[in-house]
């Protein structure tokens, strides 16, 4: 068994307490969520994070929108991004 200090020897030591705390949790017991919510919190304000509701998954969408405009700009109305490649590539 990989130890938690192993997984997360990069990461901040709250991750580590994180992972242990699950590990150690047997079937029945009910979860205080306020301690691992509290820790990471803490983790969060602590590296100085701002809640900008930025999260990766929507700026890497975006960016690719806006790359797939670029590229096809020039499009014309109504015409899908696989008929511009296809039109570029001059197949028709």
């Amino acid at each position: 068994t990989t130890s938690a200090e192993a997984l997360t020897k990069n990461l901040p030591t709250e991750f580590a307490t994180y992972i242990n705390y699950c590990k150690n949790l047997n079937f029945e017991d009910r979860p205080d969520y306020s301690f691992p919510r509290m820790i990471l919190q803490d983790l969060f304000f602590r590296e100085k994070f701002v809640v900008d509701s930025s999260f990766d998954w929507n700026v890497l969408r975006a960016r690719q929108k806006l790359e797939q405009d670029a590229r096809y700009a020039d499009a014309p109305e109504g015409e899908t991004p696989e008929q511009a490649a296809q039109r570029r590539a001059g197949v028709r």
